[in-house]
């Protein structure tokens, strides 16, 4: 299961596009491969409420609590704005101004748990070929034959 990629044609998301060539090659491997990508994740977001339901808890979740409170108020403000431009018309989380993107949380329930997701889209990904690394950003999909047993 991987995090990342961007299925509109757009740029990629920061995970595929700092390494791209790591990502072709995991991509390009004959190996069974579940993409999250932003489009997925961005449909949750976690808000202030639930980082102080979290500060409630006797829980080990309460060591990233720092991180949380951060998150909550950087990534509304310096990631959220562009993600909800990029995924203008589609599904998203309308806590989008006031959280933040839970994205490898997304990715985990998507392998642990992909019962809690659905309308599983099976494509076949690939990047554009070019003559070196970043090229242009973007990653092909097309309809895959794939039924996903």
């Amino acid at each position: 299961v991987l995090m990342g990629g961007e299925l509109t044609g757009r740029r990629l998301d920061l995970n595929f596009m700092s390494d791209r060539a790591a990502a072709r090659h995991v991509i390009s491997a004959n190996l069974p491969t579940v993409i999250v990508p932003i489009q997925t994740c961005a449909q949750s977001a976690v808000t202030a409420d639930f980082v102080r339901r979290v500060e409630s808890c006797d829980s080990a979740a309460r060591a990233v609590l720092p991180k949380m409170w951060l998150q909550t108020w950087l990534m509304p403000v310096l990631v959220n704005r562009r993600v909800q431009v990029a995924l203008e018309g589609l599904p998203r989380s309308a806590a989008l101004d006031a959280g933040f993107i839970p994205w490898d949380v997304v990715a985990l329930l998507a392998a642990v748990r992909p019962h809690l997701f659905t309308g599983w889209d099976f494509l076949e990904v690939a990047f554009p070929s070019c003559s070196q690394e970043p090229c242009n950003g973007t990653m092909l999909t097309q309809p895959s034959e794939a039924t996903g047993s």
